[in-house]
């Protein structure tokens, strides 16, 4: 009885070692298809580029804690590999922390009394087919501009031969970004903007300042709350400055 009982569990322990050889095997060829659609030695992720970022909540159970981090986790891990276009359906460990990186994020959730923004973000120079080393970036995640407050103005004279509607605009949107980045909006680390603003309303704004003229008043709001995690999403108004006609 004691030998059946042996072999039964060596047999047990051998279906268990080839379904995990079998899984491996899968997620290595996932992982060359993936790699398959890149250049070798492209570059995936420069030093100090943010792979992933989300809002935690801070001052909750150690149990929930551990699974706001491992949905993080889970999530930089994700965004790698749509980054080499390897199915997220794969177990592909391509994000690597160390455990006291995990270990200090769990301790500081514990004691935050609020919100908190966490960046993972590669901590060295990556190419495509290397591990992408990460640390961890936390900070409070505050309301910066409530909804409707107005973040910055300014007096444009399109009558002025010189001033171009859409270039003005453009200043006018990196005044805002600078602006907000003092006010205590990260930016991304790799380009210094804190939001953007989609096409079709940069060319309906440049087109109603072409058609008021003279001098006009651009006024850019928060369109929502804008917190320290960004993005600063605007409501632009525009009208003709006091005096004007």
């Amino acid at each position: 009885v004691t030998a059946r009982s042996e072999v039964q569990s060596l047999t047990e322990a051998r279906d268990k070692l080839n379904a995990e050889i079998d899984s491996l095997k899968q997620e290595t060829k996932d992982l060359q298809q993936g790699l398959a659609v890149m250049r070798g030695g492209q570059m995936m992720y420069r030093s100090g580029e943010i792979v992933f970022a989300g809002v935690l909540q801070g001052g909750m159970p150690e149990e929930e804690n551990m699974k706001q981090i491992n949905w993080m986790l889970d999530g930089a891990n994700t965004a790698a590999m749509n980054r080499i276009g390897l199915d997220s359906s794969s177990k592909a460990e391509m994000v690597w922390l160390t455990r006291d990186e995990v270990e200090r994020l769990k301790d500081l959730l514990g004691k935050a009394k609020g919100n908190v923004l966490v960046r993972v973000r590669s901590v060295a120079n990556t190419v495509v087919g290397q591990p992408v080393l990460c640390g961890m970036e936390v900070i409070p995640n505050q309301v910066i501009f409530k909804d409707g407050k107005k973040i910055h103005e300014k007096v444009i004279d399109l009558a002025d031969k010189t001033t171009n509607a859409d270039q003005a605009l453009m200043t006018f949107l990196q005044e805002i970004n600078e602006r907000s980045v003092k006010e205590g909006v990260l930016p991304d680390p790799m380009t210094g903007k804190v939001g953007n603003i989609n096409a079709v309303t940069v060319v309906d704004t440049v087109t109603k300042m072409q058609k008021m003229g003279g001098k006009i008043r651009l006024t850019g709001y928060a369109d929502g709350d804008i917190t320290t995690a960004g993005p600063v999403q605007l409501r632009l108004g525009i009208e003709k400055a006091a005096g004007q006609p």
